[in-house]
């Protein structure tokens, strides 16, 4: 399970034996009012923000994430690299 806060961040939790959070993760986005995961890949989450912008975090590339869930998973982790996406106004820092 995963959830969305006003703080934007986003938060991973194992409900299987109670509430666990796994993994959180500033998604440095505005406040995030909604999320879910893409129906094809169950790694792919994405969430939306106040201000319009959409964010995703590939979750097979997210250790924690990808080690607790993987085994209960039909599509397995690619535990690749994880590479942040920059959005334009960034790329002139």
């Amino acid at each position: 399970m995963a959830t969305t806060g006003l703080d934007g961040k986003v938060k991973v939790f194992d409900v299987e034996n109670g509430i666990e959070e796994i993994m959180s993760k500033d998604m440095k986005a505005e406040k995030l009012y909604c999320g879910g995961f893409y129906p094809d890949n169950p790694w792919l989450l994405g969430a939306g923000s106040g201000l319009g912008e959409m964010v995703l975090w590939d979750l097979g590339v997210a250790g924690n994430v990808a080690n607790r869930f993987g085994k209960r998973s039909a599509i397995k982790p690619h535990m690749e690299k994880e590479e942040m996406i920059m959005k334009e106004e960034d790329e002139g820092d």
